[in-house]
């Protein structure tokens, strides 16, 4: 009998054992489930965010840092850098609910099995920025300090030593605010942590090298200074080449015209007359007893046919 009673004994004790740990367990069980009710599960991650044993609070905490944390980097043509940060713009995280539907969407007492796995959830962060604030942030950028701000050149025709070429335009470094603002604004709407300023944030020049107008023109002069007339008066040359024919050329690239100035021309052709108009005039003879006589008059001699002439190097 007394075994019997020993025995009976030590199994009410085994059961009383079994069931305490039985209710700790069940306890631990509610407790622990009742935590993940607020709670993300271990090795959770959202938007690449940490966030293990997080309360929804926590984590809208962590997604403010990380804007405030934010950083635009600016690169404009001449590549220097400049930043803008969240808090410069009071640049807010706006929660959508999502990080409470994370918790509703999954039982919280399937934890015995979920502390083991790995949960990865992607949320959208609504950002909002003051724009009144950012506008005044992006006009204070050093880039648009008067020193920096650059006007572009167009592009024109110089004279060479063979003729005329082209010098190109150059870009410079005037910005467009609007546009700068306007791209700024787009970068930070889609999250992006750096921007390049493109041409179209630029002032550009009117007239570039590829210009129709500044090409014809370029095409007309050359052809006008490749012109070469040797006059032959007697023993003596004349020459007109590009060198005097420089002077006369008037370039007008906005109705791409080229010219040839008149008076000059009828300048030239009465320089020639002078020099070498011959016709009729006195001229100094020596005699055979060594006297020396002028006659004057007669008809030989060389004239000039100004008016032909004129016209003709007109056309």
């Amino acid at each position: 009998m007394s075994n019997n009673s020993s025995d009976q004994g030590k199994s009410k004790i085994i059961i009383a054992v079994l069931v305490v740990l039985l209710a700790i367990l069940i306890i631990v069980f509610l407790v622990v489930g009742k935590f993940f009710k607020t709670h993300y599960f271990p090795k959770t991650t959202i938007n690449s965010l940490d966030a293990s044993l997080q309360t929804v609070d926590e984590l809208k905490e962590d997604l403010q840092k990380k804007a405030d944390n934010y950083l635009l980097t600016i690169t404009d043509r001449t590549g220097t850098k400049y930043h803008i940060t969240g808090v410069d713009i009071f640049y807010t995280y706006n929660p959508k609910g999502e990080e409470e539907n994370i918790l509703s969407s999954r039982s919280s007492y399937t934890w015995p099995v979920e502390i083991f796995k790995s949960h990865e959830y992607s949320i959208s962060e609504t950002m909002t920025y003051d724009e009144e604030k950012l506008a005044t942030v992006v006009s204070n950028l050093a880039c648009f300090s008067e020193e920096n701000m650059v006007e572009p050149t167009d592009a024109y025709l110089s004279e060479t030593d063979t003729g005329y070429t082209i010098i190109a335009e150059t870009a410079g470094t005037y910005l467009l605010y609007d546009n700068v603002l306007a791209d700024i604004k787009a970068a930070i709407s889609d999250g992006a942590e750096e921007i390049t300023l493109s041409d179209n944030d630029y002032k550009t020049a009117e007239i570039t090298s590829s210009n129709e107008n500044l090409v014809s023109c370029l095409n007309q002069v050359n052809n006008y200074l490749q012109t070469v007339i040797t006059y032959d008066v007697g023993d003596e040359t004349e020459i007109l080449d590009s060198s005097i024919i420089k002077d006369w050329v008037d370039i007008d690239v906005e109705n791409n015209t080229v010219s040839i100035d008149e008076a000059s021309v009828a300048n030239y052709v009465q320089y020639l007359a002078y020099k070498y108009n011959t016709y009729a005039d006195e001229r100094e003879f020596t005699t055979h007893s060594g006297d020396t006589i002028t006659i004057g008059g007669g008809d030989y001699g060389w004239i000039v046919d100004k008016s032909a002439e004129y016209e003709q190097l007109l056309t």
